[in-house]
């Protein structure tokens, strides 16, 4: 029991290393970690570790848009989730259904997205494992977000961000839910480009402050989004405020 506790806790500092590692832009040994994680997680006896860590495997395949990759990690880690406890499943299914609303299938995405809803109003009874008390529900709405985002639907991604955004107080989750919104405006039914551009600029000053190459890259998406309005003042004022906090990436 100890055994399987240490490799548990082995995983969880692992993994947030991992993360660290992807942070500084060294996506090699933030994989190099995973890799080292998941025998551990599979001494722990507990599959929904393994789901963790191939959920996050999946992610990585997202963040590097290998799709078919990311369906197949975060599948398997959905699989492994079915008995596990209702708020790490929620966790869990949202990783996969964010990998589904890459490939734009919109129904299968919705699908899984009502399982993970249906999965977190059940969480709170207990059992849960120890990382799940980093996740709250501004997590689940966030990649909500970024799945609605994928699928078309600007307004509902501007809503999950900004009831995501509510929850967070840390400069870097922050980031992430301002360029879901900022992307959500860009693809809202009015098109509300002065507004995506508003919302760019809050992003740009705390990307300045960050040094992070996932933040960058969450920049770098709410300009490709606004690429087919380049032309409007705003966004030209957005991307030359942006060309210095990315400089090492192309506009």
């Amino acid at each position: 029991m100890v055994f399987r506790d240490l490799c548990a806790i082995s995983v969880e500092v692992g993994l947030c290393i991992e993360t660290m590692q992807l942070d500084a832009g060294n996506a090699a040994a933030s994989r190099a970690l995973l890799g080292a994680a998941l025998p551990l997680a599979q001494e722990t006896g507990d599959p929904v570790v393994v789901a963790w860590v191939l959920a996050r495997f999946g992610e990585q395949d997202m963040h590097e848009n290998r799709v078919d990759r990311a369906l197949a990690y975060t599948g398997g880690a959905a699989a492994m989730t079915r008995r596990s406890p209702p708020g790490a499943r929620s966790f869990i299914l949202a990783k996969h259904a964010l990998a589904v609303s890459m490939t734009g299938d919109r129904t299968e995405t919705l699908r899984v997205l009502g399982q993970v809803h249906d999965a977190y109003e059940k969480a709170g009874s207990g059992g849960e494992p120890g990382w799940m008390r980093c996740y709250g529900l501004e997590h689940l709405r966030h990649d909500e977000g970024r799945c609605l985002n994928y699928l078309g639907m600007g307004d509902e991604a501007v809503r999950a961000a900004e009831e995501s955004m509510r929850a967070r107080r840390l400069s870097r989750q922050k980031a992430f839910s301002l360029a879901v919104q900022a992307i959500g405006h860009a693809h809202s039914k009015d098109k509300a480009v002065d507004r995506a551009c508003e919302v760019g600029h809050e992003l740009i000053a705390i990307t300045s402050q960050l040094a992070s190459d996932r933040v960058r890259a969450q920049l770098a998406n709410v300009l490709n989004a606004l690429r087919p309005y380049r032309t409007s003042a705003p966004v030209r004022r957005l991307i030359e405020a942006a060309r210095p906090v990315l400089r090492d990436s192309p506009l």
